[in-house]
Formats: C-alpha cells, sequence, structure tokens
C-alpha cells in the first residue's frame, strides 16, 4: 500500500499477477520494450508474439466484438481489471469454453481411445462394409469394445478413427509401443482390405507412424522434445512421401484435411522453415480472425517458429512473408542488453519496405515503434503517425497506431496529450482499448497532479482497478474521505477508499484521524471478515478496523 510514483514511466506497479508458480508482476505502464507478461490491446515488442499475430489477424478483416464479456481467469481476482490481459485470458475472452466436471471416466482413459464421434465412424464403416469383411479383419467383438472408450487427447476424427485401427489386431498395437517396422508391416498389409474405410484409413495412417517415428528419438521420458537436428529426418521425409500417396489416392477423403495441414509439421521436422515461413503467410491471410482456428494458427507458429530468435531471424532474412516479418521485427526489437543500442538496425527496417508495400499501415506502425524504443525524437515518430484519434472503431492495428502516437505525446510533453486520449476512448470500443486509452490518461493526468480530476465522479477514467491504484498510491486524505462519503460512488470503490484511509492512518501514526474515520465505515453485519488480503487479491472490507479481533 505504499504511496510511490514512478517519475514519468507511470504508477507504481503495487499489485502482483497472482498466479500459484508465476513471480510476473506487471508494470502499470503504456510502453513494454522487453517481454511482458501483461499483454496490451496493441501491437508490441512486449507483447507475447502469439497475443501480436492474433490481433494482427484480427486487424485484416472487422470482427465484431459485441456480447463478448471478460473472462476472469482463476488466478486474477479481478485486480488487475481490464487493462491488461495474458495470452490465455484473451483466448477464453474470445472463444469462452463452458468447463465441464471431470468425471472418473474421463480421468482413467486409456491412452489411446476414441471418443463417440470415432464410434459413430466406425458403426458406420461396419456397416458398409458387411458380413464378409467384418469376417475378414474383425471389426467387431474385443477389439472393437477395447478401442470404443473415452479419449483424452482430444476429438478429432483422425486421432479417434486411428485408435481404433491401432486395435485391429496384435500387430497394430505396434504402433503405441515404438515398434515402428512391425506398425509399418501391418499398416502394408490393410492396402489391399476390402473394406474402403480400412485402406483409406491404414495409407493415413502410415503418415502418423512416420511422424511418431520422427520425433521418437527426440522426445525424453518427460516429454521435452530435444529439437530439430535430434528429427530423424528419413522418417520425416517418409512421412511426406505417405502425405502425396494418400492425397493422390483419396484427394477428397476423410482424412485429407489432415493430411494437407500435416504437410507443416513434415517442413518444421525436416528443417524447410523458408517454405514453412510461406504457408503460414498464406494461412495468416486466409484465417479469419474471428474464428478460433486463428488463435490455434497463431499458437503453432508461435511454437515451430518464433519462440526461437533463430527462427525469427530466418524469417527476416528471408524477406517474402510481411505478415509473418512484422511479428519478428516487434520480437528482434527487445533488448538482449538494454545499455545497447535497439537490436533491431534502422537499415534493417528500411530494407524490409519493398516487402511492406501492401501493408503501409504495418510498415508505418513498425517505424514508429523501432524510433520509440531507439530513443528517437518523439516528433519523428509523430509525423508517422497522423492523428485520428477522432474515428468510430478501431481495428488493432489501427488503434496500436493510435495509442503509440499518444505515448509519443507524453514523451514530448505536449499540452494535447489528455486531450488526445480523451478523444481516443470514444472510438475504441474494443475489448481492453478503451482501458489502455484511460491508462494513457491517468498517467498523464498523475505527472500534472491532477489526481482528484482522476477520481472525480464524472471522470472518464472508470476503469475499477486503475481507480483503486490511485486511491491507495496516489489519494491524499482529504480525497480519500470524500470519495468514501460519495454515495455516488460504487460500493467497491467507497470500501477501497475507507480501507486505505484507516490502514494508511494506522501506519503513519495518525491515531486521531482513524478515531474519527471510523465514522466513515458502515455497520454491516454480514461483510466476510476472513479473506485474505495481499498482491492480486480484493481490498477486504474496512468493517475489519470496526469488527472482530484483528
Amino acid at each position: 500500500m505504499a504511496a510511490a510514483l514512478i517519475g514519468a514511466s507511470g504508477l507504481a506497479a503495487t499489485v502482483a499477477w497472482s498466479c500459484a508458480d508465476s513471480s510476473c508482476s506487471p508494470v502499470w505502464r503504456l510502453d513494454a520494450p522487453d517481454y511482458a507478461c501483461e499483454g496490451r490491446a496493441m501491437l508490441s515488442p512486449g507483447n507475447d508474439t502469439r497475443i501480436n499475430l492474433l490481433l494482427l489477424m484480427r486487424s485484416l478483416a472487422p470482427v465484431s466484438e459485441a456480447g463478448l464479456a471478460y473472462a476472469k481467469p482463476e488466478w486474477d481476482d479481478g485486480q488487475l481489471g481490464h487493462v491488461f490481459f495474458s495470452w490465455h485470458g484473451l483466448r477464453d475472452t474470445l472463444w469462452p469454453h463452458p468447463e465441464e466436471p471431470e468425471t472418473p471416466a474421463a480421468q482413467d482413459a486409456p491412452e489411446c481411445a476414441a471418443p463417440k464421434a470415432a464410434q459413430d465412424a466406425f458403426a458406420a464403416a461396419r456397416r458398409r462394409q458387411g458380413r464378409a469383411g467384418r469376417r475378414s479383419h474383425r471389426l467387431d467383438g474385443p477389439a472393437r469394445q477395447g478401442g470404443l472408450r473415452g479419449c483424452r487427447h482430444g476429438n478429432q476424427d483422425h486421432q479417434c478413427l486411428r485408435a481404433r485401427l491401432c486395435r485391429l489386431s496384435a500387430r497394430g498395437r505396434c504402433l503405441y509401443k515404438g515398434q515402428y517396422d512391425g506398425a509399418r508391416s501391418a499398416f502394408a498389409g490393410l492396402s489391399n482390405s476390402a473394406s474402403p474405410w480400412l485402406r483409406e484409413t491404414a495409407a493415413y495412417m502410415k503418415i502418423r507412424l512416420g511422424l511418431r517415428a520422427a520425433v521418437a528419438g527426440a522426445v525424453d521420458k518427460y516429454g521435452d522434445f530435444a529439437g530439430i537436428d535430434a528429427v530423424d529426418k528419413a522418417a520425416a521425409r517418409r512421412a511426406g512421401a505417405a502425405i502425396d500417396a494418400y492425397l493422390q489416392a483419396w484427394p477428397q477423403g476423410r482424412y485429407a484435411a489432415s493430411a494437407q495441414g500435416l504437410r507443416r509439421r513434415v517442413l518444421w521436422l525436416t528443417g524447410q522453415t523458408d517454405a514453412l515461413a510461406e504457408r503460414y503467410e498464406a494461412l495468416l491471410r486466409a484465417t479469419p480472425g474471428s474464428q478460433e482456428a486463428a488463435a490455434d494458427l497463431a499458437e503453432e507458429i508461435d511454437n515451430t517458429l518464433l519462440q526461437s530468435d533463430g527462427g525469427a531471424q530466418a524469417i527476416i532474412a528471408q524477406g517474402k512473408t510481411p505478415l509473418l516479418m512484422a511479428i519478428a521485427d516487434l520480437k528482434a526489437m527487445r533488448p538482449a542488453d538494454p545499455a545497447k543500442p535497439m537490436p533491431l538496425p534502422a537499415a534493417t527496417l528500411a530494407a524490409q519496405a519493398p516487402v511492406f508495400a501492401r501493408q503501409a499501415d504495418l510498415y508505418g506502425l513498425l517505424e514508429a515503434t523501432r524510433a520509440y524504443y531507439a530513443g528517437e525524437a518523439p516528433r519523428t515518430i509523430l509525423a508517422r503517425l497522423p492523428d485520428a484519434a477522432r474515428e468510430r472503431a478501431y481495428t488493432p492495428l489501427a488503434f496500436s497506431r493510435q495509442a503509440l502516437r499518444g505515448m509519443a505525446l507524453a514523451k514530448a510533453h505536449d499540452a494535447n496529450e489528455a486531450g488526445f486520449w480523451q478523444e481516443l476512448m470514444g472510438g475504441a470500443k474494443g475489448l481492453w482499448q478503451g482501458q489502455l486509452a484511460q491508462l494513457g490518461l491517468a498517467l498523464r493526468w498523475q505527472r500534472d497532479g491532477r489526481i482528484d480530476q482522476a477520481l472525480a465522479s464524472k471522470s472518464p477514467i472508470a476503469d475499477m482497478t486503475l481507480r483503486q491504484l490511485m486511491l491507495q498510491t496516489m489519494a491524499a486524505p482529504a480525497t480519500l474521505r470524500a470519495n468514501a462519503a460519495d454515495p455516488s460512488r460504487p460500493d467497491d470503490e467507497r470500501n477501497v477508499a475507507r480501507f486505505t484511509l484507516l490502514y494508511k492512518g494506522l501506519t503513519r501514526g495518525a491515531y486521531g484521524d482513524v478515531v474519527r474515520d471510523l465514522a466513515l465505515v458502515p455497520p454491516d453485519p454480514k461483510v466476510d471478515l476472513t479473506a485474505w488480503y495481499g498482491n492480486g487479491l480484493a481490498t477486504p472490507a474496512a468493517q475489519r478496523f470496526t469488527r472482530g479481533q484483528w
């Protein structure tokens, strides 16, 4: 609760990102020169690269966020408000999935088992096959029952049907025992089956077999991946050949989409980074940012290319994929050593200009972002980002440009900065956009010493967490008393004001004030006095000072 200001850098980082195994403590500021656990609603070097990828995809075509509600992660009790977010918080907000209670059957499911979707597909295959096929390949009986239980590893058809096929015979189990030669022989033996489903599925399983064999020696007993250098490249190439063979025989087959997607895995495992980047570039343009597939794609790209510095640098060096290059450029701006110059040279970015010929707004943002974090004069940044603070709505890219302009205005100590943020709020309707603009205004009014104006009942700074931070760390006793006594303010905010006033009065020796201020605490026998209090937790009821033993 210590009152503290961090000069021009903004609100004190008094609130920790409360998580059982994380030491992340977000800083309440707009700029993020290096990776930060708190994501922002603007393309930024400090964002998780998955966040930047998804924001970029959602900028390529207008996306409505009407009707969405902010997700409440289990480790966040609301203390961070809606200014910052994590990758998982972003996913859960955009594509909420109701929690399903875990059942004993789900907990005890075997490693390779088929859910209902596979049961239905298998039953259909049995009906099509007829009696002769069932006798020939024993698609019923104990083997069938052994493979039709709940599945804990996903519900895609190809995974579930693979599970069914693996239990057709003792040889079929070779794949899951790592006996790849035996499995290859088993699937080859089904290539002339009388069952069309078995022939197709066996051909598809050769792809899965090759991929599994390729990484078998690259994954230790704890599941850690040793890297591309440890991959069996020959097995990966066999998987690629199996993809070609399957798609030639079944171009519209039931596994065709999966086979096409697995081409990317083959490219990754065989180290064909350039070809992989070009496929991802096409997918970034083709995948609507409104669909959850966009989030899945962002995770895949991050895992295969962007997590490593070498992958990001390879994308920049290739110079053919502007969308991927933009994300790689932002990551390349992160300082390896704060004492050294900006790691992305101006000449490197300037050489990319022809690649961004059709993405002028994106390239302008990259230029301005690099200039900002390289410490260039703010007026040069403002020249790259024309004022558009009065638009009715913003894509993530458009909002990023304006938010960075506001940061440059702050750096220039421009007298119009506060007005700029207030104008920007009018169109910042996207999730987290308006709250980020409120943070910009709060930082400016903090520097100007206008805390009372920021905390006024009609202040445009309405985010409860921002107001709570200002009450806890900056508000004078008179302001705390005024807010505590103001019936027009929300009950939670009045409680923060009361609690902070009494806490600081006791810890600073203002005992006479405490005795008088206790009158501001309303009698309420129903409040919970047992809640823990600390970083990342809600402020306890002020009745703690008037009731009980503490």
